[in-house]
């Protein structure tokens, strides 16, 4: 059986700084999977009488899959750029979420291609009960001709 690994904090990884770092934690982190952590907390971002609107199910899934970026290419010294393009077949099944609830958000890599990703992303409270699904499309690397961009 394998090890545990442990991963990194968050904000070793993503290039939000706090308090906008939705989510919690990175709790598994494959080549195009990933699978992250969050609890909704009383004084957070966007949190107000107690709850937080389902649409923030959208920012969970970018900073997700944000983290497995951020993972995949810790060791790299170039800063990599990201941005949600878009996002299709958004499902809310409530329309707010509450102080307390705890959820596991996950990205799967559907399609890739140069720059480009999707991603079909489940929120999940307690681990089972699926909340908000979507594919959302994501840009990713350092933009053509910008300082960062490497060339062969």
């Amino acid at each position: 059986m394998d090890a545990p690994v442990a991963y990194p904090a968050l904000r070793e990884i993503l290039p939000h700084r706090p308090p906008m770092i939705l989510i919690d934690e990175l709790l598994h982190c494959g080549p195009a999977d990933v699978v992250c952590g969050v609890t909704v907390r009383d004084g957070a971002p966007f949190v107000e009488g107690g709850r937080i609107s389902a649409l923030i199910s959208l920012e969970y899934f970018a900073q997700t899959v944000a983290a497995l970026y951020g993972y995949n290419n810790r060791h790299s010294d170039e800063f990599k750029v990201g941005m949600l393009l878009g996002t299709r077949d958004l499902e809310l099944r409530a329309t707010h979420f509450r102080v307390g609830d705890a959820f596991t958000v996950t990205g799967q890599e559907v399609w890739s291609g140069g720059q480009m990703a999707q991603f079909r992303c489940e929120l999940l409270r307690g681990g089972a009960e699926v909340v908000a699904r979507a594919a959302i499309s994501v840009l990713h690397g350092s933009p053509p001709g910008s300082p960062t961009e490497v060339r062969a």
